[in-house]
């Protein structure tokens, strides 16, 4: 069996990062031994070769202080996937020989740093949601943002071990498709609203120059009114989307909002009539249902559990036995002290909220599944994180990355494709059943599911 050997200092994030590398993403059994004449953490395999990383991080005590934010370079050597790797903690070089390894890349600190998100723990620069920026990350700040350095960390500690072993066997990964549905509006709210349906109506005219459109927006807030039955693009979406991940073979994972906190959340209520067969219909189809909780969710507990619960009740009205529980926060709203553990608390499998809505990119630098860590607690969570690779606005509009449908937004998303298959990780897309206004959004969604 491997034995590790490491000092006590920080135990639980070292158990953490090395439970999580050799557990989850190599599936090796490992023993570790606690022996605090190591400042390094040692790794002997089952033929007494060693491997030597040195541990700078994880062996300072208030390793959470900005101080201690890394000074990155480039670094190379034979064992990286790709031509140069990000140095985060550590000198940089390697050192070999034929039974040894000495390793001055803290690929440990490094990929606990990425994981953890404890960059964004006290960071007071925020944008207007109250979220941290990707502008504002060490990954954006030296280039990285677009590679998934946990995966080429790792692909490097793998190929340091199987140089000292090659008979090591570890597990083996594939690429995968995770199609997501953020549902903040099952139904078109306009048509609900004499003043929404007023807005719209005048922007129709006086913006868009579209009179058919004005005079459709009108018509459908009267026809609600007269209680006549009327189509909805919001809800014909949802079908829609069944239909052609389906063809593919696809399952599509669809997060509600159930407790709405405040008017940026949807306030249809998931017991109604409307709601309910919604909710039968997508799993009856084989497709999961998950929770979407609200705008002011992501730092209180008692809405949290509000969220839960509701949901829970509505798919109990509905007769859905579903296995677990996952979803996505609301504008992405992810606070690195409390989020995770209110989800973890509230007993969900997973949640996928980790990627920037401003800016695409591997925010965990990763595009595997893993436990997550709660930095208050030092602790080792159940909960796993399935990072979200690309949501549709984020490239789209003009708001973020402004690429509209480009040939090169095309190729922004595909990137990530290539690049999520490269290291045989999760591909996670988000797009809203509310973000289908022409049919470019269609063309451009079933090209990127196929």
């Amino acid at each position: 069996m491997i034995k590790i050997h490491m000092s006590s200092i920080l135990l639980a994030e070292k158990n953490y990062i090395i439970d999580v590398m050799f557990s989850e993403f190599f599936n090796l059994e490992y023993e570790v031994i606690i022996d605090d004449n190591h400042e390094y953490i040692s790794i002997t395999l089952d033929n007494e070769a060693r491997l030597v990383v040195c541990c700078e991080l994880l062996n300072i005590e208030d390793y959470l202080s900005s101080h201690h934010l890394p000074k990155v370079r480039y670094v190379k050597n034979k064992f990286t996937p790709e031509c140069d790797i990000p140095n985060l903690y550590g000198t940089g070089n390697v050192e070999v020989s034929d039974s040894e390894i000495i390793c001055n890349i803290d690929i440990f600190s490094s990929c606990f740093f990425m994981l953890s998100r404890m960059e964004e723990k006290n960071s007071t620069i925020k944008d207007n949601h109250n979220r941290f920026q990707s502008n504002n990350s060490i990954a954006f700040k030296f280039g990285f943002l677009d590679r998934p350095i946990v995966d080429e960390y790792t692909e490097m500690l793998w190929n340091m071990l199987s140089y000292l072993q090659p008979s090591l066997i570890r597990k083996q990964h594939n690429f995968k498709k995770f199609i997501t549905c953020d549902v903040d509006w099952p139904y078109d709210p306009v048509r609900r609203s004499l003043k929404k349906s007023l807005k719209k109506f005048v922007g129709d005219l006086l913006k868009r120059k579209d009179i058919m459109s004005a005079v459709t927006t009108l018509k459908l807030y009267l026809y609600h009114q007269l209680g006549l039955k009327q189509g909805d693009i919001y809800r014909s979406s949802i079908d829609w989307m069944m239909d052609v991940n389906e063809k593919v073979g696809n399952k599509i994972s669809f997060y509600f909002i159930s407790f709405a906190t405040t008017e940026l959340d949807s306030t249809f209520d998931l017991t109604s009539s409307d709601m309910i067969e919604l909710l039968q219909s997508i799993s009856a189809r084989g497709h999961e249902i998950g929770l979407h909780p609200g705008y002011n969710t992501f730092q209180h507990e008692k809405n949290f559990k509000k969220s839960v619960e509701t949901l829970k009740h509505a798919m109990d009205i509905a007769g859905i036995n579903q296995q677990s529980i996952g979803g996505r926060m609301h504008y992405l709203r992810w606070d690195a002290s409390i989020t995770a553990s209110l989800w973890a608390k509230n007993g969900l499998a997973y949640d996928s909220t980790l990627s920037f809505a401003d800016l695409s990119g591997f925010r965990c630098g990763t595009c595997r599944e893993f436990s997550m860590f709660d930095l208050n607690e030092k602790s080792h969570l159940q909960l796993k994180q399935r990072p979200l690779i690309n949501m549709e606005c984020t490239v789209i509009s003009p708001m973020y990355e402004g690429l509209g449908y480009s040939n090169q937004a095309m190729e922004r998303f595909k990137y990530f494709i290539r690049k999520t298959s490269q290291y045989n990780g999760n591909y996670t897309l988000l797009w809203h059943n509310s973000h289908f206004s022409n049919a470019k959004d269609k063309q451009f969604y079933k090209e990127l599911i196929k």
